[in-house]
Parts: structure tokens; sequence; C-alpha cells
């Protein structure tokens, strides 16, 4: 007790105990210092409640040229106050309480900043959490999914407390396809980046992060207009999936190679969201806005299927005769024949510059409210 910190070293195992055993720290700052590997089958552990303690620090001694980096496993429900924060370590969460009721830090750095693992199927972390860098990363021996993170999921799990992002945080999931995670809270700050996150990570707050997103070989599904802030969004062979319930305006410039996927109801892409990525896989009910004088490339939609095209702006520009499934809005087309398959419905005044092939298609016109076909 007092006002010099508590300092626990633990190196092979960990701290564990009967019923009723707890770890305290009494009124002093703690310090948990690891130097074990970071390993599910090795790492450093506290199997008890930490019942008391002025805010914990969890660190590591690491040795990134041999051995990789340090770990510990809290496995229980905590309640000492104040925050927590990760210093060139990872952190395994094995239980939603395992990090108290405050906000958790996990400290930046160049290849020896903090990271956290959540590893408990099915439970929702409620804490803030605070994210910089890309964890412990560039070791010797490490695997393709190890090259570092901030926060990982191993289990399907949710983060329902606000994340603020320093200047860039990678997050996701494993290596294991089915791993499904949520990030409900408000996402604030710098850059997200997915890296070799092979399972599904899904973004469903209004959230605020500026410096773009980066999905390396990754997968990551959102459920607003805005679930990926602002910004660009890069795909590096990654697939960006959306899940909205509702329909929603999605004006993120999408740049890379990558797919797009629709499994919820239709997305309005304005600007050059949707026009500079050459690579994409679209469901019926998705709708284009394509700027004025932003050309359509007839190669891209040789690459693609796209079902429904918006013209607004009063112009749709082609680039040689293209083929869609169907166009509503009103406005001018030119830069080639336009076919469409399925249906024209025109909330307005409709001009082709060049005549429209209708190929079984319906078009749909209204007078005074009702539709005529």
């Amino acid at each position: 007790n007092g006002s010099d910190v508590a300092i626990c070293q633990l190196s092979a195992g960990g701290i564990a105990g009967g019923e009723g055993a707890t770890l305290s720290f009494g009124t002093s700052p703690a310090l948990v210092v690891s130097t074990t590997y970071e390993m599910r089958d090795c790492s450093s552990f506290i199997d008890v409640p930490i019942t008391a303690a002025n805010g914990l620090t969890i660190a590591a001694m690491p040795d990134i040229g041999v051995s990789g980096w340090r770990g510990v496993r809290l496995t229980r429900a905590n309640t000492y106050s104040g925050d927590t924060h990760i210093e060139s370590a990872i952190v395994q969460a094995e239980h939603e309480n395992c990090f108290s009721a405050g906000d958790v830090y996990a400290e930046g750095g160049d290849k020896h900043a903090g990271g956290i693992r959540f590893n408990k199927a099915g439970a929702i972390w409620r804490n803030n959490f605070h994210l910089t860098g890309r964890g412990i990363r560039a070791t010797k021996y490490h695997r393709p999914g190890d090259l570092g993170f901030s926060m990982q999921f191993a289990q399907d799990g949710e983060v329902a407390g606000d994340i603020d992002v320093g200047y860039v945080a990678r997050v996701g999931t494993s290596t294991n396809e089915n791993v499904k995670a949520v990030l409900s809270g408000t996402i604030s700050g710098g850059k997200l980046e997915l890296a070799y996150s092979k399972g599904w990570l899904r973004l469903t707050g209004a959230n605020t992060y500026t410096d773009g997103t980066d999905v390396i070989q990754s997968n990551i599904e959102v459920s607003r207009g805005d679930s990926l802030g602002s910004g660009e969004v890069w795909l590096v062979n990654g697939k960006l999936r959306f899940v909205n319930e509702e329909p929603i305006v999605f004006s993120n410039y999408v740049k890379g190679v990558g797919t797009i996927e629709l499994a919820g109801a239709p997305v309005t892409f304005e600007g050059e969201a949707f026009a500079a990525l050459p690579v994409r896989t679209l469901a019926k009910g998705t709708v284009l806005r394509l700027a004025s004088g932003y050309p359509l490339q007839a190669n891209e939609i040789a690459t693609s299927t796209i079902k429904t095209a918006l013209v607004a702006d009063g112009d749709l520009a082609l680039d040689g005769d293209t083929t869609v499934d169907a166009l509503w809005g009103s406005g001018t087309v030119s830069g080639g024949v336009l076919t469409v398959t399925d249906e024209i419905k025109a909330s307005g005044t409709l001009t082709f510059a060049e005549q429209p092939v209708l190929t079984g298609a319906t078009l749909t016109v209204r007078t005074n409210g009702d539709a005529v076909n």
C-alpha cells in the first residue's frame, strides 16, 4: 500500500488459487511484467480475481530477435480501480470483465506496442479502448497471421465500448475463417488497418475516424453508411460486405483490388466510391450514383456484375456500350449504347444520347403518381 508501484513478475505459469482466492495490490498502482512467450499453452496467467489496485499496467521484456513476444492471460472478472495500460505485451482477454470497469490503453510503439486478443466465445467487452500501433510484429519466427495487432478476436465476440485510434491501429480477427466479431461502439481518431484477418469483422457504429481504412487480405462488414468513417478505403485483395438492414448512402472513395458484396438492403454509392474499383460483386438493388462527368468504364463492366445504376446529378457518362440490369432515376445517359435487361424506372426525365436497348425489360413511368408499365 502507498504511492509506490506494486510489481508482480510472471515467468512460466502464473497465479491461481482455490475458491475465494484473490489478488490485491492495495491502493498502489500495479505493474505486471511477463517474461514468457505469448502462446496459448505457455503464456503467463492470472487466474484469480484482482480485487484492488490503483490502475493496472501489463508490460513485458520482449526478445524480438529470437522468441517473439510475451503475454499474459486474464481469466477472471476483476474489480480493481482505474484504467489498464498494455505495453510491449499481448493480453489474452478470457473474461468480459477482465479489465474491470476502466478504459483500456494498448500503447503505441514501432515493434513493441501493446495488443489485446479477445479469447472468450460470445463475450461482450464494454470498456472503452484506446489503440495505437500494430502491436508486436516483425519477429524472427512469426507466422503469417501473427504480424501484430492492437486488437484481435480469436473467437466470436463484441466490443461495445468506444474505440479511440491513434495514428493507426491494426484490428481484426485471427486466421480462423469462422470467427465473427463486432465493433459496435463509436470509433474515432486516425486510421484502421486490417491485415490477414480471415474471419469477418463487423462495424455497426456511427464512426468518425478520419484517416481511412486499409483492408489487406481481410474481410470487413459494415451496417451503416458511416461505419467506415471518412477517408479512403483501400482493398488489397480484401472483401467489403454491406449488411445494412435499411437502404444507406456510402460516400467513401474505394480503391485497390477486391470485392464489394451486398448482403443487405440497397446501397447508394456516391461519387467515386464505386467506379474506381475494378473488381466487385453486387446484388440487385445496388444503386450507383456517379458524379457528373465521371465515366463508367466498359472494361469495369466486363469484370463485374452490376445490377442497378442510378442516374443522378443530371449525367451518367458511359465509356462505350454498357449492359446493366436496371436503370433508375433521371438525367442524361451518354457515351455509348445502354442495354437494360430488367427494368427502367424513371423518376423524372431520362434522356439518352443514343437509343437504349431493352431486352425483356420493363419500362415504368409515373403520371400523377400512378405507375404505368
